[in-house]
């Protein structure tokens, strides 16, 4: 018999995204979940870099 394992879970958290019609909240969700990239700026949660600014097209 192998030994129990104890998993501890934080508690779950709800958050929300408040702002009116075309503050970006939408925008700002794609780019957390990486399906779009900002002109310019970055985020970042905990210590992980989630979005980095696209690279200017040249002309």
């Amino acid at each position: 018999m192998e030994p129990s394992t104890v998993h501890e879970q934080a508690a779950p958290v709800i958050c929300a995204l408040l702002g009116p019609n075309g503050a970006g909240r939408t925008s700002t969700m794609r780019m957390l979940v990486g399906l779009s990239s900002p002109d310019i700026g970055s985020a970042v949660t905990g210590k992980v870099r989630r979005v980095e600014p696209c690279g200017k097209i040249a002309s």
